[in-house]
């Protein structure tokens, strides 16, 4: 069933890099819950009862990554949770949390008074994302003529509802650099990657397959790229949708960082850095997702760019993990997951849940690439306005 998936040599490298284990002394590490479960269950089979710390595994994948013989650790701990035996309610509140799409599509549910989600599980101190939704001119700009070139934008679920200032300024920014921008699928869609993490595989392979069906209903042919804005995502539909569930897109899926290094236009640089630039930092943290299936340093190459003062942080996994850290059970160890001591400065985060976990955790604003660097742009064209106007009236 698994490629590799008997081939650990019990190096325990993997145990070397996992955050949970670094935070939590209890944790026995993704060496013990995946490939070592693996092998005593082929033998045991349903004798072997589930490990009782299995669920405080975050599915950063940093295990995998750091494996030399290939085994798919993380995904052997996600088959290690199907067994487990959680409270009716509990098991309730984890199908919720692993359809995100359908947060999305009822924000409200984030403003009910936080002691109403105690009873269900939910945890009393993770901060609740706010309803932020694009603009129009962002969200439907699809259904207007161009001649630009088009290029697909994954508005998934979380920036669809909650970061719609993201979708905004990734969108605009995508205009300026010479695109139309498609915001893809019309619905608030989930990759499925919840649902995995959560230990339900099956569950997320459907989910991913109603997401696939809203893009091909958009019937965007003439798009060859699909940019997303969360590592997350972008990680399951070039890994899990592929190799897991048999899924894919007619298209390229690239992140935006990496969109923005290889086709904004030097004139776009040029003003960025022609300008006095903003006084604060940027602390930049490539999330764990992004670190595994990207590799490190495209962020902090932008930030170059830019002419930002770009700092990267000293965090393996934050503690959000999708729906990770709005758990009673794990809202300690996710918090002392994402502590980490900043001066003033702003964070510049690949993913919207990180970015809102790491808000929380540190005091500074936490947002995408996208939005930092168009206002970045917003500014130097500003200053390059009134420089201008200061010329004219001299003369």
């Amino acid at each position: 069933m698994w490629d590799y998936d008997d081939a650990c040599i019990k190096c325990s490298l993997c145990v070397s890099v996992c955050p949970v284990a670094e935070k939590d002394p209890k944790f026995p590490g993704p060496k013990v819950l995946g490939p070592d479960w693996w092998r005593k269950r082929e033998e045991l089979g349903s004798a072997l009862q589930p490990h009782p710390f299995v669920d405080d595994c975050t599915f950063c994948q940093l295990c995998e990554d750091a494996c030399p013989v290939g085994v798919p650790v993380a995904h052997l701990i996600a088959e290690h949770k199907k067994h487990q035996m959680k409270p009716r309610v509990r098991r309730w509140r984890d199908f919720v949390l692993s359809h995100p799409q359908w947060i999305a599509r009822a924000p409200q549910l984030t403003r009910l008074p936080r002691r109403w989600g105690k009873p269900w599980g939910l945890s009393m101190r993770t901060k609740w994302p706010k309803m932020h939704r694009p603009s129009k001119v962002a969200r439907f700009r699809k259904s207007q003529p161009s001649s630009l070139p088009r290029v697909g934008l994954f508005a998934d679920c979380f920036s669809q509802t909650f970061d719609g200032s993201v979708l905004d300024a990734a969108s605009k920014l995508l205009h300026l650099w010479g695109f139309e921008a498609v915001i893809l699928p019309d619905a608030a869609s989930c990759c499925g990657a919840a649902a995995y993490a959560a230990g339900n595989p099956e569950l997320g392979a459907k989910i991913a397959g109603d997401t696939k069906s809203h893009f091909e209903m958009a019937h965007t042919h003439d798009i060859s790229m699909l940019v997303t804005l969360n590592a997350t995502c972008d990680s399951t539909l070039r890994e899990e949708w592929p190799r897991y569930w048999h899924l894919s897109l007619p298209y390229q899926v690239i992140p935006f960082t990496e969109f923005a290094l290889s086709y904004a236009p030097s004139s776009f640089w040029q003003i960025l850095q022609a300008g006095d630039g903003l006084d604060l930092p940027y602390f930049i943290h490539t999330t764990c997702r992004s670190r595994v299936s990207r590799g490190s340093g495209t962020m902090e190459e932008l930030g170059r760019r830019a002419r930002w003062t770009a700092k990267p942080v000293a965090l393996a996994c934050c503690g959000a993990a999708g729906s990770y850290a709005f758990k009673q059970e794990h809202e300690e160890l996710a918090r002392k997951m994402g502590k980490i001591n900043l001066p003033p400065g702003r964070l510049a985060v690949d993913s919207g849940t990180c970015a809102l976990h790491l808000e929380d955790m540190t005091g500074l604003a936490a947002r995408h690439p996208a939005y930092w660097l168009y206002e970045s742009y917003q500014l130097a064209i500003g200053q390059h306005d009134r420089k201008v106007d200061a010329n004219h009236a001299i003369k």
